[in-house]
């Protein structure tokens, strides 16, 4: 009766379930978390690798702003 009788546990002390049980389920979630997270980062880097031509095409016409058009944008 020992571990079932933790009154801190979920505010109940026979709440029927292992504290180390719990701690299980809390360590799972939390690693799934992290695994979510890492993959969300991943998901994100790859949207920025697939733009970063973009990125660079738009910087570069940024930086070209005060010099004359060069190339396809001389023709405008």
């Amino acid at each position: 009766m020992g571990k079932f009788n933790r009154p801190a546990l979920l505010g109940s002390a026979n709440f029927g379930v292992r504290q180390n049980d719990l701690a299980l389920a809390i360590t799972k979630l939390g690693s799934d978390w992290k695994s979510n997270r890492r993959s969300r980062s991943e998901f994100f880097n790859s949207k920025k690798e697939k733009y970063r031509h973009e990125l660079a095409a738009r910087s570069m016409a940024f930086n070209q702003k005060d010099r004359p058009a060069q190339g396809r944008r001389a023709l405008r």
